[in-house]
């Protein structure tokens, strides 16, 4: 299981890169956004607090998939996309219910209260260091959370 951090590292790494063959620099790709020229530049090591909707902004200005920007696997151009919360919530259920058949005890309180916050905020807040770490905890793969469609 890879460590969250380096996870979101590895994310920001495939944003510089891209960013880099596209626009030039960060601060470029920001203002693109319509964000201030240090947006980006100044969270350069700091992807873990991005927010989700931040993510797919991004990589559908660079005309990435959101599956390949979170994972660096499968690289394809944009499509519309949604993260597949729900699928959290019932791994999440699912691995309650064993804990607590098996040792009386819940999961740790770490993961409960992060599933707390994703139920009551499902998309709004959610970061990418969370979610990779609901993924790790509770073995979802990115790839299953992330439903990509058709642009209509």
């Amino acid at each position: 299981m890879e460590d969250s951090y380096y996870r979101c590292l590895a994310v920001m790494d495939r944003i510089r890169e891209e960013t880099i063959k596209e626009y030039g620099n960060l601060s470029r790709l920001s203002i693109k956004m319509g964000y201030s020229r240090s947006f980006l530049g100044t969270r350069d090591n700091q992807a873990q607090v991005f927010r989700i909707p931040l993510i797919v902004k991004i990589a559908q200005e660079l005309n990435v998939s959101v599956d390949w920007l979170l994972s660096g696997k499968n690289k394809q151009p944009f499509r519309k996309c949604i993260i597949n919360y729900e699928k959290l919530i019932q791994a999440y259920d699912q691995k309650a219910s064993e804990n607590k058949k098996h040792s009386g005890n819940s999961i740790k309180k770490s993961v409960q209260s992060s599933m707390c916050f994703l139920k009551k905020n499902i998309s709004k807040n959610l970061n990418l260091a969370t979610l990779f770490y609901l993924s790790d905890i509770l073995h979802v793969s990115i790839a299953d959370l992330v439903l990509e469609k058709e642009l209509t």
